[in-house]
């Protein structure tokens, strides 16, 4: 029901429908290491990420809580209550942050050292699909089946983007160094690429006033030349009349 890889590449983590989470090594596919029983999550496991220093496994589960481990021997180092179950997680490798998607239909950033909640985000009306980090850890994106993305600027708790697509969105990305947003749709094979305003024009970032989201139409789907179909139709056209 979850999976996640090492930092260093080498053991994948995976957690199953009865709670448990187990390691492998990647190369020989050979198991390591085992959550105990006692430790396990009361239910499914709905969410797995590695920190990047390899000290820290991180996950959530149905069962409403966060649960930090030692990845080497999947020991539990600690416990936090969220207060909701939970359907997904996402870190920030470089921060201390994790996000979660609650079935309560809200996004939950916790502090993963202090074990406390920093922000609760809502605002969406239908199930959530993805939560994405931005590139310095200071957004969070949010796509739902009410078919809107939120962003909202962590330290501030301000929303500052809210936009709408025709087709909900199914999973979302953002690149390493924050140029672009990726998003798949529903009904849709495409992987639609978004770039950042921010980083290409002088734009004024702030508090979303709007009693509505601002609609935004899907790309245009390209051919394998790097053309759309309309301009080869035209181009072969123009090749006849000669």
């Amino acid at each position: 029901t979850a999976v996640a890889i090492s930092a260093c590449g080498n053991f994948a983590f995976l957690g199953s429908a009865i709670g448990a989470i187990d390691k492998y090594n990647l190369q020989s596919g050979k198991p390591r290491a085992a959550a105990a029983a006692e430790e396990r999550h009361e239910g499914a496991v709905r969410g797995l990420a590695a920190a990047a220093d390899g000290r820290t496994l991180f996950s959530c589960g149905g069962d409403g809580t966060l649960r930090l481990w030692a990845p080497a021997a999947l020991k539990l180092q600690s416990t936090a209550d969220v207060g909701c179950a939970c359907g997904m997680l996402r870190h920030k490798r470089d921060s201390t942050l994790v996000a979660l998607a609650a079935d309560d239909l809200s996004v939950r950033v916790m502090d993963a050292v202090a074990l406390r909640l920093v922000r609760r985000l809502e605002g969406h009306t239908n199930t959530l699909t993805d939560v994405a980090w931005g590139a310095d850890a200071r957004w969070v994106l949010s796509s739902a089946l009410d078919c809107t993305l939120r962003v909202v600027d962590v330290p501030s708790g301000a929303l500052i983007g809210w936009y709408s697509f025709e087709y909900a969105a199914t999973s979302i990305t953002v690149s390493p160094g924050g140029e672009f947003l990726c998003t798949a749709h529903v009904d849709s094979q495409a992987i639609c690429v978004w770039a950042s305003r921010p980083l290409f024009e002088e734009v004024l970032i702030g508090a979303v006033t709007d009693t509505r989201p601002t609609p935004l139409q899907l790309p245009t789907a390209m051919g394998g030349d790097g053309g759309d179909e309309s301009e080869d139709e035209e181009g072969d056209g123009e090749e006849e009349e000669e």
